[in-house]
């Protein structure tokens, strides 16, 4: 809890806060995080963003005591009406970020086979209409110069009209 007794005299138990802040950043924070947190810690930040939200929240990296990465969640709120009080809590969401990263893997993975899935598609109908439209152009082809030969029976010629109407609708 960080206590505000003057709107521009901060107190913060045991220790100055932004002086605790430092130390710890530099001892916890991932070293590409630390200049922005450093800056997003400062009290006159913190204010500022609580006057415009009544929660302020700041992620950032740290290592763990054999080196692994964790992500941790800092969120600021006023503990009452004065705003002479500000609530810190610290939250590690590591398991939470580890998720969503896996399900974007897993989206991005999908995304890949149904793009796959759809040139296959567009290449199959492709080769199929071309592989259909030549031997269907003979068809046609061979229906008109028939259909052109005199003394044809008018049940022939009516079928050959219907052979040549179903061609152009393929």
């Amino acid at each position: 809890i960080l206590h505000i007794d003057h709107p521009n005299q901060y107190v913060f138990k045991a220790e100055d806060y932004e002086h605790s802040c430092h130390k710890s950043i530099h001892r916890d924070v991932v070293e590409e995080d630390r200049e922005k947190l450093q800056e997003k810690l400062k009290i006159e930040n913190l204010v500022e963003e609580l006057d415009k939200s009544d929660q302020y929240f700041i992620k950032f990296r740290t290592y763990d005591s054999v080196g692994n990465v964790h992500v941790k969640r800092l969120n600021y709120k006023y503990l009452d009406d004065t705003k002479t009080t500000i609530l810190i809590v610290q939250t590690d969401i590591t398991a939470i970020v580890n998720e969503r990263n896996e399900q974007m893997k897993q989206t991005e993975a999908a995304l890949i086979v149904a793009k796959k899935a759809n040139q296959a598609k567009s290449e199959f109908l492709s080769r199929m209409s071309h592989d259909m439209r030549t031997p269907m152009n003979g068809i046609i082809g061979l229906t008109k110069l028939t259909k052109g030969i005199s003394g044809l029976p008018e049940e022939a010629v009516n079928n050959l009209s219907a052979i040549e109407e179903s061609g152009d609708f393929c």
